[in-house]
């Protein structure tokens, strides 16, 4: 590849034109013009707050346009434009993976909005480190036609991320392939909520409905740590501490991480009629005279100038495993903060309702509420917001695991938990629109698995839910989702064990997280966890925890109040035994544990007591 011309065709549409000159085979982009091109996103919001960002774009645009293209690898982007040692391994850092990820939602943040109009695109496709330049293209985006439901082969969870052994120089996708690619704008937005995250209407003057309905991130600006007290920390050590947080941070689907400018972080700043959040999270490491230090941990509103949320992280010590510290740390920021009822959640979601109600992301916050039933959000009022919202932006992924969610609470609240066939492939094919989307949106991944499960694919469930895992090993919400999988396919302890964690880090208690840890007991015959479930099922009525608490008392070897929890099973819930066997089958689908837990109801009278109800009934 030479300097001037860059020595490939740009397949697209005939209608394709740069500068009055008609592409109906678009010409390739010379090197001034990808450097124009790069140094207006390196301006952006998006890219000048970042330096890695930055430095890893202008790193692997500049070695492709001087011909190097074979020298982008995971290693040299590590050291030449991270700054990581010489000794670099990237089998066991994955820096550059999780800087990929980020720098790869920046520029679809970009596309999205500011640089909406740019003539020229830098991409980096998945696969691979090496960019990609593409003219935009001119035709309206609603004539493109919607992507296939199938979602694509699963693959491992560094696939996506994984640079390929031969890549050429500066690809350009075919059009089909440009399509998507360029929808990406929309089709990270994906990526971005898991279960929390803010999205607002864009300004008044939007001339799309789709742009009026773009969603915009909190964002969360890490400030370099200060040194107090005794003996402080490194600095060495301490920026250690602020690449682990912000890796870990940025695997998260629903927050924008920056690196803080220099200045005052905590001060309020004005943010504008955009309503886009800002967060600020400051640390101080302070020193103390047995050799040890404490991390300090403080989160801002930099919109209204308060303080939300204060943490101390103690004893750690500056020779001790940086990464196991560096562990304690972020699971200590991330419960708090980043799950779906954490602090900064639950402030973008009660701001977005009160100045933002029918934006994307009020809807998104009514799914949530309806989720987590805790609220008097209707099922089919939420659905019908959902769909809506899933017409007007095809690539937000999260609309599409929204959507899937929703259809599946709405199946186990219903008397028979048994959908019709139409609305069953409805959920699986919205569910694989997410991940086709999002492949490395770790909600999209435990979406896909518990419908799966659902569904009775207990094995495709586990190695979604497995792959989820991977991508965010560090969100409580998703391994609580991914533990309920694990206990319905047979892996109980694992699944109780994933549960467990999940709730000490922070989760959320769904309304089924109760009902799997008493089958999991049943499953175990193990009685102290049975009897530690007791309070909390009778506590929260429902089918599933009436369920569960029969079986519980079971594993007590209590057989009246076993009877009695089965007759008042039967008793409340509709559809007769039948309904219950259906709902046990969805509940634990892997061979042998329905028919396990079946066999027990039916011991303690199941039959009879629904028979019974359907005769005083007149069924």
């Amino acid at each position: 590849m030479t300097m001037g011309k860059i020595d490939h065709k740009a397949a697209g549409s005939d209608a394709e034109c740069r500068g009055g000159e008609t592409a109906g085979a678009a010409r390739a982009p010379d090197a001034d013009e990808v450097r124009g091109a790069l140094e207006r996103v390196l301006a952006s919001a998006e890219l000048s707050a970042s330096p890695r960002l930055s430095a890893f774009l202008r790193y692997v645009v500049e070695t492709a346009l001087g011909g190097r293209a074979e020298e982008i690898k995971g290693y040299t982007i590590a050291v030449e434009a991270l700054g990581r040692a010489s000794s670099f391994d990237p089998q066991t850092d994955p820096i550059v993976r999780v800087e990929a990820t980020r720098l790869r939602r920046a520029l679809d943040h970009f596309y999205a909005a500011a640089g909406a109009k740019e003539p020229l695109r830098i991409l980096i496709p998945r696969g691979s480190y090496v960019p990609a330049f593409t003219w935009r293209e001119t035709e309206p985006a609603a004539a493109a036609p919607e992507p296939a439901l199938a979602a694509e082969p699963q693959r491992g969870p560094d696939a996506a991320d994984a640079p390929a052994s031969e890549a050429p120089a500066v690809p350009v996708p075919p059009a089909p392939r440009r399509r998507m690619a360029l929808g990406l704008a929309a089709a990270a937005l994906a990526m971005v909520l898991a279960v929390a995250g803010i999205e607002w209407t864009a300004g008044s003057g939007s001339s799309s409905r789709a742009d009026g309905e773009r969603v915009k991130l909190p964002v969360m600006e890490i400030a370099a740590f200060e040194a107090a007290g005794v003996e402080p920390p490194a600095r060495g050590v301490l920026r250690a501490f602020e690449e682990r947080l912000g890796d870990a941070l940025a695997q998260f689907d629903f927050i924008t991480v920056r690196e803080a400018a220099a200045g005052d972080t905590s001060a309020p700043i004005a943010c504008g009629s955009q309503g886009r959040s800002r967060f600020a999270l400051g640390t101080v490491a302070e020193g103390h005279a047995d050799g040890t230090f404490s991390l300090l941990l403080r989160v801002t509103d930099r919109c209204a100038g308060v303080i939300l949320w204060s943490r101390a992280v103690e004893g750690l010590k500056a020779d001790d495993d940086i990464a196991a510290s560096a562990r304690r740390m972020v699971r200590a920021v991330s419960g708090a903060l980043l799950e779906a009822h954490g602090v900064v959640s639950a402030r973008a979601l009660a701001t977005v309702r009160t100045e933002a109600p029918q934006s994307a992301y009020g809807c998104t916050a009514r799914a949530l509420s309806l989720l987590a039933r805790s609220g008097s959000e209707k099922p089919a009022a939420v659905r019908a917001c959902l769909d809506g919202m899933t017409r007007q932006l095809p690539g937000f992924a999260m609309g599409h695991a929204l959507k899937a969610m929703a259809l599946l609470d709405e199946a186990t609240r219903e008397q028979g938990y048994d959908p019709a066939p139409g609305r069953a492939a409805q959920m699986l094919a919205s569910a694989e629109r997410a991940v086709e989307i999002a492949p490395a949106s770790a909600y999209a991944a435990r979406t896909l698995a518990l419908v799966q499960a659902f569904l009775g694919q207990y094995r495709a469930a586990v190695d979604t839910g497995t792959r989820a895992l991977h991508l965010n090993p560090y969100d409580a919400t998703v391994a609580a989702g991914v533990g309920m999988v694990y206990i319905a396919a047979g892996r109980v302890e694992e699944g109780e064990a994933l549960l467990a964690n999940a709730e000490a880090d922070g989760a959320q208690a769904g309304p089924l997280k109760d009902t799997y840890l008493a089958l999991a007991a049943f499953l175990r015959a193990d009685e102290a966890t049975a009897l530690a479930l007791l309070p909390q099922l009778e506590l929260h009525p429902s089918r599933e925890n009436a369920l569960a608490l029969a079986l519980a008392l079971n594993a007590l070897h209590r057989p009246g109040e076993e009877r009695r929890a089965v007759a008042a099973l039967a008793s409340d819930a509709g559809g007769g035994a039948d309904a219950i066997r259906r709902m046990v089958h969805r509940l634990l689908p892997a061979p042998g544990l329905a028919d396990r837990a079946i066999a027990a109801l039916e011991a303690a009278g199941l039959g009879q007591h629904a028979a019974m109800v359907q005769s005083r009934h007149g069924g």
